[in-house]
Protein backbone atom coordinates (compact mmCIF):
# COMPACT_ATOMS: atom_id res chain seq x y z
CA UNK A 1 0.00 0.00 0.00
CA UNK A 2 1.46 3.24 -0.96
CA UNK A 3 1.59 6.08 1.22
CA UNK A 4 -1.44 7.93 -0.01
CA UNK A 5 -3.32 4.93 -0.28
CA UNK A 6 -2.97 4.50 3.77
CA UNK A 7 -3.41 8.34 4.17
CA UNK A 8 -6.99 7.72 2.07
CA UNK A 9 -7.77 4.29 4.27
CA UNK A 10 -6.80 6.46 7.63
CA UNK A 11 -9.48 9.47 6.79
CA UNK A 12 -12.22 6.46 5.54
CA UNK A 13 -11.41 4.38 9.26
CA UNK A 14 -11.25 7.92 11.35
CA UNK A 15 -13.82 9.95 9.65
CA UNK A 16 -15.97 7.77 7.28
CA UNK A 17 -15.26 9.36 3.92
CA UNK A 18 -14.32 6.70 1.91
CA UNK A 19 -14.57 5.49 -1.61
CA UNK A 20 -16.88 3.40 -2.68
CA UNK A 21 -16.25 -0.71 -2.56
CA UNK A 22 -14.99 -1.72 -5.78
CA UNK A 23 -17.58 -3.99 -7.71
CA UNK A 24 -17.18 -8.07 -7.51
CA UNK A 25 -16.04 -9.30 -10.80
CA UNK A 26 -16.62 -13.41 -10.15
CA UNK A 27 -19.88 -14.11 -9.30
CA UNK A 28 -21.03 -17.84 -10.48
CA UNK A 29 -24.09 -19.40 -10.61
CA UNK A 30 -24.99 -23.35 -10.04
CA UNK A 31 -28.12 -24.08 -10.43
CA UNK A 32 -29.70 -27.31 -8.53
CA UNK A 33 -31.40 -30.30 -10.31
CA UNK A 34 -33.41 -31.46 -7.74
CA UNK A 35 -35.57 -27.64 -7.10
CA UNK A 36 -35.70 -24.84 -9.24
CA UNK A 37 -32.87 -22.67 -6.88
CA UNK A 38 -29.81 -21.54 -8.00
CA UNK A 39 -26.32 -20.52 -5.49
CA UNK A 40 -24.83 -17.88 -6.25
CA UNK A 41 -21.14 -17.51 -5.14
CA UNK A 42 -18.51 -14.90 -5.34
CA UNK A 43 -15.31 -13.30 -3.75
CA UNK A 44 -16.08 -10.22 -1.29
CA UNK A 45 -13.86 -7.42 -2.99
CA UNK A 46 -11.05 -6.24 -0.97
CA UNK A 47 -10.10 -2.84 -2.09
CA UNK A 48 -12.18 0.23 -2.63
CA UNK A 49 -12.50 2.25 -6.18
CA UNK A 50 -9.45 4.34 -5.01
CA UNK A 51 -7.12 1.51 -4.20
CA UNK A 52 -7.41 1.31 -0.19
CA UNK A 53 -8.09 -2.12 1.43
CA UNK A 54 -12.03 -2.82 2.10
CA UNK A 55 -11.13 -5.37 4.97
CA UNK A 56 -14.09 -7.77 5.41
CA UNK A 57 -15.45 -6.06 9.02
CA UNK A 58 -16.13 -2.95 6.85
CA UNK A 59 -18.45 -4.95 4.73
CA UNK A 60 -22.11 -4.50 5.81
CA UNK A 61 -23.93 -6.67 3.43
CA UNK A 62 -24.37 -7.60 -0.19
CA UNK A 63 -27.66 -7.05 -2.42
CA UNK A 64 -28.48 -10.00 -4.54
CA UNK A 65 -30.51 -8.84 -8.16
CA UNK A 66 -32.01 -10.61 -10.51
CA UNK A 67 -33.37 -9.33 -13.37
CA UNK A 68 -36.61 -11.83 -13.83
CA UNK A 69 -37.94 -11.28 -10.38
CA UNK A 70 -40.43 -8.11 -9.86
CA UNK A 71 -38.86 -6.23 -7.72
CA UNK A 72 -35.29 -7.20 -8.67
CA UNK A 73 -34.02 -7.79 -5.42
CA UNK A 74 -34.05 -11.41 -3.82
CA UNK A 75 -31.96 -11.01 -1.13
CA UNK A 76 -29.25 -10.04 0.81
CA UNK A 77 -25.94 -11.51 2.86
CA UNK A 78 -24.85 -10.13 5.86
CA UNK A 79 -21.22 -9.09 5.98
CA UNK A 80 -18.41 -10.96 3.63
CA UNK A 81 -20.36 -14.03 2.69
CA UNK A 82 -20.04 -15.24 -0.59
CA UNK A 83 -22.50 -17.30 -1.23
CA UNK A 84 -26.35 -16.80 -1.55
CA UNK A 85 -28.97 -19.51 -2.28
CA UNK A 86 -32.18 -18.01 -4.53
CA UNK A 87 -35.56 -18.94 -3.42
CA UNK A 88 -37.68 -21.37 -6.50
CA UNK A 89 -36.99 -19.58 -9.56
CA UNK A 90 -39.79 -19.32 -12.25
CA UNK A 91 -39.29 -20.87 -15.78
CA UNK A 92 -37.33 -18.86 -17.88
CA UNK A 93 -33.95 -16.51 -18.23
CA UNK A 94 -32.53 -15.58 -15.11
CA UNK A 95 -29.80 -12.90 -14.97
CA UNK A 96 -28.24 -12.51 -11.55
CA UNK A 97 -26.23 -9.81 -9.97
CA UNK A 98 -24.47 -8.61 -6.77
CA UNK A 99 -24.05 -5.08 -4.83
CA UNK A 100 -21.49 -5.12 -2.38
CA UNK A 101 -22.50 -2.61 0.40
CA UNK A 102 -20.15 -1.26 3.31
CA UNK A 103 -20.87 -0.41 6.77
CA UNK A 104 -20.37 3.73 6.03
CA UNK A 105 -23.31 3.69 3.34
CA UNK A 106 -21.48 3.53 0.25
CA UNK A 107 -22.30 0.92 -2.34
CA UNK A 108 -20.31 -0.90 -5.15
CA UNK A 109 -21.22 -0.91 -9.20
CA UNK A 110 -22.70 -4.42 -9.94
CA UNK A 111 -21.17 -7.23 -10.73
CA UNK A 112 -20.57 -9.27 -13.04
CA UNK A 113 -24.29 -10.69 -14.58
CA UNK A 114 -24.30 -14.72 -13.76
CA UNK A 115 -27.01 -15.87 -15.94
CA UNK A 116 -28.95 -19.29 -15.69
CA UNK A 117 -31.97 -20.72 -17.72
CA UNK A 118 -34.92 -22.88 -15.59
CA UNK A 119 -36.38 -25.13 -17.98
CA UNK A 120 -39.71 -26.85 -17.29
CA UNK A 121 -39.15 -29.15 -15.27
CA UNK A 122 -42.34 -31.78 -16.25
CA UNK A 123 -43.93 -31.70 -19.28
CA UNK A 124 -47.72 -31.03 -19.73
CA UNK A 125 -49.72 -34.69 -19.47
CA UNK A 126 -51.03 -35.68 -23.35
CA UNK A 127 -54.71 -35.32 -24.08
CA UNK A 128 -56.98 -38.25 -23.50
CA UNK A 129 -57.51 -39.58 -27.13
CA UNK A 130 -59.54 -42.27 -26.26
CA UNK A 131 -63.03 -40.31 -24.58
CA UNK A 132 -65.72 -42.56 -25.33
CA UNK A 133 -69.45 -41.89 -24.87
CA UNK A 134 -72.68 -44.04 -23.86
CA UNK A 135 -75.94 -43.43 -23.43
CA UNK A 136 -77.05 -44.88 -20.58
CA UNK A 137 -80.32 -46.79 -20.21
Amino acid sequence: MSTGQFILYLICLIFGICAKPSAIRNLRVTRSFTMSTATLTWTPPTTRTDGTPLTPDQIANATIFDDAATPPMIGTVTGAAGTFMTPVLSVGIHNFFVVTNDTTGHSSAPSNVASITVVATLANPSAVTDLVAVLNP
